[in-house]
C-alpha cells in the first residue's frame, strides 16, 4: 500500500502486510484498514524524510567546514605547498621591496 505525501500527493513510502494469520487471504475490509493506517502516517513519514534531508545538508556543510579550515590553516601556517618553481627568485624584503624598487605598485581592486 502507497504512502503518499498530503502536501503534493507524492509517493513516499510504501506499507506491506505479510502473513495472515491462519493463511486465509487478505479482505477489502483489510486492504481499507491499511489505507487508513497508511493515509495517518503519511505526515509522519513526509516529516521524516525532510528531517533526514536537512541532517544530510548539514553534514555536507560540516564537510566543507572542515575543508575550508584545513586550507585555512595550511595557508596561515605558512605551509601552502608549491607545485612549481617560482618565476624568479625575489630579493630579501619579499614582493614589496621588489616592487618599491620598480616603482610598481600593484593595484588593490
Amino acid at each position: 500500500m502507497p504512502i503518499f505525501d498530503s502536501s503534493d500527493g507524492a509517493t513516499i513510502g510504501a506499507l506491506q502486510l505479510l502473513n495472515r494469520e491462519a493463511g486465509s487471504a487478505w479482505t477489502a475490509v483489510d486492504a481499507k484498514v491499511l489505507q487508513e493506517i497508511a493515509h495517518s502516517i503519511s505526515s509522519s513519514v513526509a516529516m521524516m524524510q525532510k528531517g533526514q534531508h536537512l541532517l544530510t545538508e548539514a553534514r555536507n556543510l560540516d564537510n566543507q567546514i572542515d575543508d575550508l579550515s584545513r586550507m585555512e590553516s595550511a595557508i596561515r601556517g605558512g605551509h601552502m605547498l608549491r607545485t612549481f618553481p617560482p618565476a624568479m627568485e625575489l630579493p630579501q624584503g619579499g614582493f614589496f621591496a621588489w616592487s618599491a624598487r620598480r616603482n610598481y605598485a600593484p593595484s588593490l581592486h
